[in-house]
């Protein structure tokens, strides 16, 4: 979810980890938007964690994310995005925490 007038007519595409949104195309408003999401996935298997090494991946996995974008002109912008992965193994004590940072400055 989006909350704000900046970001919403752009091209977005998502972080494969993190599953932040970033922009591919700026437009030329000037403000604030605030980013919210959370995601879950069944996992069955998987080519990071392989069973034959060790590892026994959980059955679910969820994101939780927030962020704001910030366009201060036409030719500068700023994101800035926290996310929390939870436990994605048997044995992984506790889920982590990322920042994602994108500044734009065009010339």
């Amino acid at each position: 979810m989006i909350i704000g007038q900046v970001a919403q007519d752009d091209l977005l595409l998502r972080d494969v980890v993190t599953g932040q949104l970033y922009r591919a195309t700026e437009g030329d408003g000037v403000g604030l938007s605030y980013l919210l999401g959370v995601d879950g996935a069944s996992v069955f298997d998987s080519n990071y964690l392989p069973a034959d090494m060790g590892y026994t991946v959980s059955d679910t996995r969820t994101r939780a994310r927030a962020g704001v974008f910030w366009q201060m002109g036409e030719d500068v912008s700023f994101f800035y995005g926290a996310t929390y992965l939870s436990e994605e193994f048997e044995g992984q004590t506790e889920g982590q925490f990322l920042g994602s940072l994108k500044l734009n400055f065009n010339f």
